[in-house]
């Protein structure tokens, strides 16, 4: 029940079903999520740590997810032709559960026009991507796997984020994804150089 009850809980999220049809979760359950979402955000230090920790083809997955902030949904979704590289803006019309067979749908909070301007690491980023992806012919989505198909969420949760968290920080932490964590805007990391592996300071 509670796997189902989350499952339709994220596609509330992201606008795919009006409310969840699932009761609620157990007050144990309820209690478990609740000490999710007050986990502990990862500091400066160990941002740069995970960044220069994570395998090279995900470094500019991640820089740009610190950098941001986005729904994983939106993040994984987002193709070359939704960047306006002159303006340096992204539009964000979909979001990816990979859960659902990929499905597609518009992001929970709708599709907006998102102003990277304010870190220029940001675009650096996703120009790297391009020359990335000019070699495999796959053009569409931004970050894909070595055959160039979108990633999957779940995958990357477990295959990349959760063993580099335990290889860069020296004690277990109850982090979540990027978008859980305090990101680069939010706490105004403006150049920073946060997202190379020889850092600048924040």
């Amino acid at each position: 029940m509670g796997l189902l009850h989350k499952a339709m809980g994220d596609a509330v999220e992201e606008g795919l079903i009006p409310i969840n049809p699932v009761p609620r979760l157990s007050r144990r359950v309820r209690r478990v999520l609740g000490m999710r979402s007050n986990s502990d955000p990862l500091t400066v230090e160990e941002v740069k740590r995970f960044v220069a920790t994570v395998p090279a083809p995900y470094r500019d997955l991640y820089i740009v997810w610190f950098r941001t902030g986005w729904r994983p949904s939106e993040i994984l979704a987002l193709r070359f032709d939704w960047l306006d590289d002159h303006r340096q803006t992204a539009m964000l019309r979909l979001g990816r559960i990979a859960r659902w067979g990929g499905v597609e749908a518009p992001p929970k909070t709708g599709p907006r026009e998102v102003d990277c301007s304010y870190d220029p690491d940001i675009f650096a980023a996703f120009q790297r991507r391009r020359r990335v992806t000019l070699a495999s012919g796959r053009r569409d989505y931004v970050f894909t796997d070595r055959d160039g198909n979108p990633l999957s969420q779940e995958q990357l949760h477990k295959r990349i984020w959760l063993p580099t968290l335990r290889r860069c920080l020296p004690r277990a932490r109850p982090v979540q994804h990027p978008g859980h964590v305090h990101h680069a805007r939010a706490l105004g990391w403006r150049g920073s150089g946060l997202g190379r592996a020889g850092v600048r300071g924040a």
